[in-house]
């Protein structure tokens, strides 16, 4: 219980974040105190707060699942995911005790003093598998949403004895164990209703390979008409299982007749909603559909949904199976993913990316620099995204929208304005906006995907890829100012499995430039020129070396001598290095060092109008 019982300390902004936040009181916390009107952040623009034509005496299909090889059960499973997005099973097998301990197990964690919840905070955490928070971002978002949760990513049995809350572990890994059989029954008969009938261990683990719960905890609200429990969102999952009580709360969005439908509770039943990695699996036959859950001012609620995700590495595409059976075209283009994202990644539309144009898009860890302004964008706890499209304007820290539109750096080279990524797992910038001016650093980065972006008139490089990993690059475009002949296209440093393809360079210097400490690069598909061609270039002596670059189908045109120049450490030879077709019109081709290196060379396909000169 909280100790503070004064009403009025809580409304400047400073003073609901210490306590909400800082002091780990959460949500819960503030209720407690027993305010009569919610603080100002709390309340939600009107278009959020409201619903309007709620059905009455409709509801989700409710089905019985106590025979999965019944036909009808299938048949009944596949509208529904079709239909509606959402469904309640019965008689699943997971035992009542079982779902009643977890339910408990919950009201025992968020009944823990502030000060112990407050161990498992973003600040405190010994790892982010295991997370205290309250609404989405509290630091940065606009209005609060009035809940309280407890995020664990289940990694193996470990780490879980290790670090989860001892008060809920026990009975959440319980509750996992007892609906893994839940899980891979709704998964086969998912999949069978999109022709895969096979789910080897490869497939199970790109539909299913990794697993987060959520202990949501929502107070009673002194004005639940001016708040949320949770905005409206989808899921980013395959699928997710949800554990309510009694309580009632849930509302699924009905699009065909623009309205809402409650999810009343069913005393044991397990509620199911598809997710927006599964519309795309499926090519947009299974529907993942908007839900939000009411504030209430009568009593608290809990729920425990399980996220059945993809890994965070995996890239996601429609199943080739589904696309095989109805002779149909892709609707989305493959996407990185990554687990448990707590807002949805899902636009809807067809002939786009994954990339979110909800409010509830997630965005990227880390921060844009736009000239001198430093706008901070929201934070989630697994997937970040960055879109940027031809419509819309500059997201601030007021704003739960993404970055859209043409960014323009400032002209003044000496502020630092770079556009910078920093530090993120699982980014997506797409969209086909345009990034204007300075240079675009991508830092410490794993597991990216850059497509179909334009990059302009930088005075110095214009992408920067230094300390990243799982990189792709493609059908990226560069234009340098003419009045900036020393400019670099794409730089390279420190970087593992980096994939450009489909790409045009037009810059005054190096088209690509690979350094230091860089192995597994491939380069397909990409036009150069009027510059310096590609290099591979390291001081020396060097203490690094490059390894595992592959350069094939490269055509453009040179202003030097050299077109493609590699110049190894004479202490750390060059290791497994491929060129291929590679053109570059009335230019020669230097391998500089090459007795350092050990090659994959195909001399036959490697064509240039000059000879290829050795160095040393």
């Amino acid at each position: 219980m909280a100790t503070e019982t004064s009403t009025t300390f809580l409304y400047p902004t400073d003073h609901v974040t210490d306590f909400v936040v800082n002091k780990g009181n959460g949500t819960k916390g503030l209720s407690e105190t027993g305010i009569k009107t919610i603080p100002k952040q709390y309340i939600q623009p009107l278009e959020e707060r409201t619903m309007n034509n709620v059905m009455v005496g409709e509801s989700i299909p409710i089905i019985d699942v106590s025979n999965w090889d019944d036909p009808k059960v299938a048949s009944s499973i596949w509208d529904a995911a079709e239909k509606w997005g959402f469904f309640q099973i019965i008689n699943h097998g997971v035992p009542i005790e079982v779902l009643d301990n977890v339910k408990e197990a919950t009201c025992r964690f968020f009944d823990l003093p502030a000060e112990e919840k407050n161990k498992y905070s973003k600040e405190n955490t010994v790892s982010n598998n295991v997370r205290y928070s309250t609404s989405f971002v509290p630091h940065v978002e606009k209005a609060l949403e009035w809940k309280d949760y407890l995020s664990l990513f289940y990694v193996n049995e470990e780490e879980t004895s290790r670090l989860w809350p001892s008060v809920c572990k026990d009975q959440v890994l319980e509750y996992m164990n007892q609906s893994q059989k839940v899980i891979s029954q709704l998964l086969r008969v998912l999949m069978k209703g999109l022709n895969v009938t096979e789910i080897d261990s490869e497939k199970e683990k790109l539909l299913s390979g990794s697993r987060r719960f959520n202990l949501n905890y929502y107070p009673i609200c002194p004005n639940p008409e001016l708040t949320v429990g949770v905005g409206r969102h989808s899921d980013v999952s395959t699928f997710t299982v949800l554990l309510q009580d009694d309580i009632g709360g849930l509302y699924v969005r009905v699009e065909a007749k623009d309205s809402w439908v409650h999810v009343t509770p069913v005393k044991g039943s397990l509620v199911i909603n598809i997710g927006d990695a599964l519309q795309i699996f499926s090519n947009g036959r299974y529907r993942s559909i908007e839900h939000r859950v009411a504030a209430n001012g009568a009593s608290n609620r809990i729920s425990v949904p399980i996220f059945v995700n993809p890994r965070p590495t995996d890239i996601i595409s429609p199943l080739p199976e589904v696309l095989a059976t109805t002779g149909e075209k892709p609707i989305y283009k493959p996407v990185l993913t990554s687990s448990a994202t707590p807002r949805s990644l899902m636009s809807g539309a067809k002939d786009t990316t994954l990339a979110s144009h909800r409010r509830q898009a997630g965005a990227f860890r880390g921060h844009i620099f736009n000239g001198s302004l430093r706008r901070g964008l929201q934070e989630t706890a697994g997937g970040q995204i960055f879109d940027v499209t031809k419509y819309g304007a500059v997201a601030n820290n007021d704003s739960k929208d993404i970055v859209q539109g043409n960014v323009k750096a400032t002209t003044d080279i000496s502020s630092g304005g770079w556009f910078s990524f920093e530090q993120v797992n699982g980014l997506l910038i797409t969209g086909g906006g345009t990034f204007d001016g300075q240079v675009t650093r991508v830092y410490d980065v794993s597991n990216a995907i850059v497509e179909g972006i334009i990059s302009l008139n930088s005075k110095w490089f214009h992408l920067f890829v230094y300390k990243c990993k799982n990189i792709t690059l493609n059908n990226f475009k560069i234009t340098a100012p003419a009045e900036s002949p020393n400019t670099d296209g794409i730089h390279i440093s420190a970087s593992s499995f980096v994939n450009i393809s489909n790409t045009a360079i037009g810059t005054g210097d190096d088209c690509i430039g690979i350094v230091q400490d860089s192995h597994n690069v491939l380069i397909t598909n990409v036009t150069c020129g009027p510059g310096h061609g590609i290099s591979f270039c390291l001081e020396q002596p060097s203490k690094w070396k490059i390894t595992d670059v592959h350069v094939r189908n490269i055509n453009g045109t040179a202003t030097s001598k050299v077109s493609i120049s590699l110049e190894c450490s004479s202490l750390f030879p060059c290791e497994v290095v491929e060129m291929a077709t590679s053109i570059f019109h009335d230019r020669f081709c230097m391998l500089k060092r090459q007795r350092h290196a050990i090659w994959l060379v195909k001399p036959s396909t490697l064509s240039s109008k000059g000879p290829t000169v050795p160095s040393d």
